[in-house]
C-alpha cells in the first residue's frame, strides 16, 4: 500500500492547494520504486529516478479519492493476461458504472456505445475519410482563416471548435451539426460529463453522497433532455421518409444516427429516444476525448516539431497525400510513417487524459493472476501507462522527445525488457486501453487527430503566444493529467498556401 499524505504532499510541492488535492502519479512511480504489496512509504525525494520499474515486479494498492475506491495497480506482467479477458469476469463497463455513477446523469454504460465504435465507426471509416477531411477544411476556414499576422487563439477554445464541428457531423449528421442550439447542447453536455462525474467524489459524504450527486446532476439532465429532443425530432423524420421511399445506397446518410438505425437489433433498441441518449452518452468519448489529446499533440507539434523536424513531417504529408489526389485517406495515411511515429511518441509522453490503463472490475468471484495473486470479487485493477512508456528499460532515453522513435521499430519486431531480456507486449496506443476492451473508437479518434493537425501544419506557422517557452506542464489532479488550458497560441498562414 503507498501512502498519500496530504500535509507532506502540499510541503513538497510547495503548492498549499495540495493539503486538499494532493498529487496521485508522484506515488505511483514511487509504487514501482520501492513498495512490497506489505510497505507503505513517503513521497519520492526529489531528483529521484521515478520511471524505473520495482524489480520486484508485484502489485500495490492505492486509495483513489476521486472515486473512493482502493486500486491495485498491476505490473506489466499482467498485462497480456488481461487483454483478451471477457466482461463477465474483468468488466471495463462495469467499472466505469461503479465509478462514475453515469446512471445520476445520462444513463448506465451498455454494450451499445461498444457497438458504435467497433461496428459502425470502424466499419465505415472509408466513408467518413472525405467528411472528416472537408469539415476540417471548413472550420479552419473559417475560425482561423489566412491571416497574414499572428492570430491568437486559446488552445482549447480551438481544439474545442475544431473537433466540434467535424465530430459532431459523423455522430449526428450534417443538419444536427449546423444546428446552432443543438451544437451548444450537445456541447455543454459532452464536456460537462467528466466535471459532473468526478464533482464532490473527493469527499466522503456518506450517506448523502448520492442525494447530493444526483441534486448535482439536475442541469446536467436537463441538458440532455434537450439535445435528446433534436436527435429524436430528426430520427422521426427520417423514420418518416423511409417508410414514404426507402432510401438505398448513396441515398442513406452517412452518420452514426443511421447506423445505429440500421442496425439488426429489436426494435424497442431502436426507438428514437433510445438512440439519441445513448449517442449523446458517448460524444464524450467522440468530442471531448479527442479535445484534449489534440490539446496535447499540438503543444508536441510547436514544442518539438520545429525547423528540420517540421520540414520533414511536412514533407511526407505532402508527398503522400499528392500520391492520392490531396485526399487523407487510409492509403495515404499509411504512407505518413513518420507522422505516425510523431503521434505514437506524443502520446507515449503525454500518456492521455487518464495515464491509466486496462481498468478492470472483477465480477468473477475471484480472479487468479498467477499462483502469487489472486484478487476477488469486486476488486479494481489498472495498469500505470505513464510508468510503462516512460520506462528506461523499454524506452532508451524515456525523457526525450524522439519523434522517429516509433519510426525506427520494425513493425513485426517485440520489445525487449533490457532487465529481464523478456518480450513485452506492444503499447505503442495504450493511452487508448487494451485488449478486447480498449476504447472502440481509437482508430476514429487517431485519424481525425491525423487530418486536423496534419492540415494544421501544412496551412499554417504557429507558435506559443508571447515568445518561445518549454512545453506546458501537464496537471495532476486526480486521476487526470490535463493539459494546461490556459494556453495561448499564434498562427499565421504561411506564404506558400493560397
Amino acid at each position: 500500500m503507498v501512502s498519500r499524505s496530504r500535509v507532506l504532499d502540499a510541503y513538497r510541492s510547495g503548492v498549499w492547494w495540495r493539503f486538499i488535492l494532493p498529487r496521485f502519479y508522484p506515488y505511483i512511480h514511487e509504487g514501482y520504486l520501492k513498495v512490497s504489496p506489505l510497505q507503505s512509504c513517503s513521497l519520492v525525494p526529489a531528483g529521484s529516478d521515478t520511471h524505473q520499474y520495482s524489480t520486484k515486479d508485484r502489485p500495490f494498492r492505492v486509495w483513489l479519492a476521486q472515486f473512493q475506491i482502493w486500486v491495485y495497480i498491476l505490473p506489466l506482467k499482467y498485462l497480456p493476461l488481461v487483454k483478451n479477458q471477457g466482461i463477465t469476469e474483468l468488466s471495463l463497463r462495469d467499472f466505469i458504472d461503479k465509478a462514475t455513477s453515469a446512471q445520476l446523469s445520462s444513463g448506465s454504460f451498455d454494450t451499445f456505445e461498444v457497438q458504435v465504435g467497433s461496428k459502425l465507426l470502424n466499419g465505415n471509416l472509408i466513408d467518413i475519410k472525405p467528411i472528416v477531411q472537408t469539415r476540417t477544411e471548413q472550420i479552419l476556414e473559417r475560425v482561423i482563416g489566412r491571416p497574414r499576422e499572428w492570430r491568437r487563439f486559446n488552445i482549447r477554445a480551438l481544439s474545442v471548435q475544431v473537433v466540434k464541428h467535424v465530430s459532431a457531423r459523423i455522430a449526428f449528421g450534417e443538419a444536427l451539426a449546423d444546428n446552432p442550439g443543438f451544437l451548444d447542447a450537445m456541447e455543454r453536455y459532452s464536456l460537462n460529463v467528466i466535471p459532473y462525474t468526478l464533482v464532490f467524489r473527493y469527499f466522503n459524504l456518506g450517506p448523502l453522497r448520492y442525494p447530493l450527486l444526483y441534486l448535482i446532476h439536475l442541469r446536467q439532465r436537463q441538458t440532455l433532455a434537450v439535445a435528446t429532443r433534436y436527435v429524436t425530432d430528426l430520427i422521426a423524420e427520417r423514420q418518416r421518409k423511409e417508410k414514404e421511399h426507402r432510401l438505398d445506397g448513396d441515398e442513406r446518410p452517412v452518420d452514426c444516427i443511421q447506423w445505429s438505425m440500421d442496425q439488426d437489433i429489436p426494435d424497442e433498441q431502436k426507438a428514437p429516444e433510445a438512440v439519441a441518449h445513448r449517442l449523446l452518452h458517448i460524444s464524450a468519448a467522440l468530442i471531448d476525448a479527442p479535445i484534449t489529446s489534440m490539446m496535447n499533440v499540438l503543444a508536441d507539434i510547436i514544442s518539438y516539431a520545429r525547423d528540420e523536424v517540421l520540414d520533414d513531417l511536412r514533407a511526407e504529408i505532402v508527398e503522400c497525400l499528392a500520391e492520392f489526389d490531396g485526399a487523407w485517406t487510409e492509403a495515404s495515411m499509411a504512407k505518413m510513417k513518420k507522422l505516425d511515429s510523431f503521434f505514437q511518441e506524443s502520446f507515449r509522453m503525454t500518456s492521455g487524459l487518464i495515464p491509466l490503463t486496462g481498468w478492470r472490475l472483477i465480477k468473477a468471484d475471484c480472479f487468479r493472476f498467477d499462483n502469487d495473486l489472486v484478487l476477488p470479487r469486486g476488486s479494481t485493477i489498472v495498469f500505470p501507462t505513464q510508468c510503462i512508456q516512460l520506462d528506461p528499460n523499454i524506452y532508451p532515453n524515456p525523457d526525450k522527445f524522439d519523434y522517429l522513435r516509433f519510426y525506427r521499430m520494425k513493425e513485426h519486431t517485440q520489445s525487449t525488457d533490457a532487465r529481464t531480456g523478456k518480450e513485452v507486449p506492444r503499447h505503442e496506443w495504450l493511452s487508448f486501453g487494451h485488449g478486447r476492451q480498449a476504447c472502440p473508437g481509437r482508430f476514429y479518434s487517431i485519424r481525425l487527430l491525423k487530418t486536423i493537425l496534419g492540415e494544421m501544419m501544412l496551412r499554417y506557422d504557429i507558435r506559443y503566444a508571447g515568445g518561445d517557452r518549454p512545453r506546458p506542464p501537464m496537471i495532476d489532479l486526480e486521476p487526470i493529467l490535463a493539459p494546461d488550458t490556459s494556453v495561448e497560441l499564434e498562427f499565421r498562414v504561411r506564404q506558400n498556401v493560397t
